[in-house]
This record gives structure tokens, sequence and C-alpha cells, in this order.
């Protein structure tokens, strides 16, 4: 299956589910209550959030990644707190300055990659998704011939569920 096919099989999952579960209301003589109609919905939102889960963490680092760049639900996929690297000071001597700091959800703005791989390559950037190992991998977004843009989202494989556990921002 082509990652594109898997990404718009990830956002149209619940979608599916909720209309399976309108055409099973639909063939029922009787109309269910409305706490019946709440349970009823609550448990096809549950089915559907598991094939998600199973659709994105079972899936290899690229097609992964793929979803991560296109989902709202990023910081699902997220270990909190975050490990976020900037450089806070790019006039110190004799290098910038890089500062690590540990954030909260509540101190970050989502999403955390607003931009995605091919929107970044439209730009003229490069863009790269690479799996570094069976536990570990990232994505890079960086200017070809300068330091201006340059940003590692790096992840690993925990709970057998990918998670980004670090934002590295060396950009200039």
């Amino acid at each position: 299956m082509k990652t594109s096919t898997k990404v718009i099989a990830f956002a149209l999952t619940g979608a599916v589910v909720a209309l399976i579960y309108f055409v099973y209301l639909d063939k029922q003589h009787d109309q269910p209550t409305a706490e019946q109609h709440d349970k009823d919905f609550k448990t096809a939102l549950e089915t559907s959030e598991a094939h998600s889960k199973e659709l994105v963490c079972g899936s290899d680092f690229k097609d992964f990644a793929e979803v991560f760049t296109h989902s709202k639900a990023q910081a699902e996929y997220t270990q909190w707190p975050l490990q976020v690297t900037s450089i806070v000071d790019i006039n110190s001597e004799p290098e910038p300055k890089p500062v690590t700091k540990w954030l909260g959800e509540q101190e970050m703005s989502m999403p955390l990659l607003v931009e995605s791989p091919e929107s970044i390559k439209e730009q003229g950037y490069e863009a790269s998704i690479e799996q570094d190992d069976a536990t570990s991998g990232h994505i890079m977004y960086r200017s070809p011939e300068s330091d201006m843009l340059q940003i590692r989202y790096n992840f690993k494989r925990v709970d057998s569920c990918w998670q980004l556990v670090e934002i590295d921002d060396q950009s200039l």
C-alpha cells in the first residue's frame, strides 16, 4: 500500500466507522434511546481510534512519518515532556549557543511539524525521512546551502508505537 494511501486510510477511518454505525441505526426498527445512541457512538468511535492507532503504530518508520506529518494527532504520538534544542544566541562566540529545554504539551504550539516534507521540498528546501535502526528514526528539514533552516525531529519506538522524543532546531 502506498504511503499516501495509508495517510488517506488513516484520515478516513473515523468517517467509515461513523457511516457503518449510521447504516446500522437505519436498519434498526426501534429507535435507540439517547443514552443507547451515545453508548453505541462511543463504542464506534473507540473502535475507530483503536484501528487508527493500529495503522500508525504497526507501520514502519517512513509510513508512520508520512501519517504523523499530516496528522492532527501529533500530540498523541509525542513523548511529553519533549526535549527541544534551539539556537538562542546566534551571535555568541566562537559558535552559536544551543539551549535544551524540556517542554510540556501546554508550552508547545500544535502542530509540531507545521509543514509536510512535500511542502518543504516545494519551497526549495531539503526534507528527508530516515529510519536509523529498528527503534529510532528522524525527519530532517534543511536549507541546501546554508544553516538558515536545519531542524531534526527524532523519534523512538516506545511500547511498539513511534513517538516524537526530540526536536533539534539548529537553524540560524
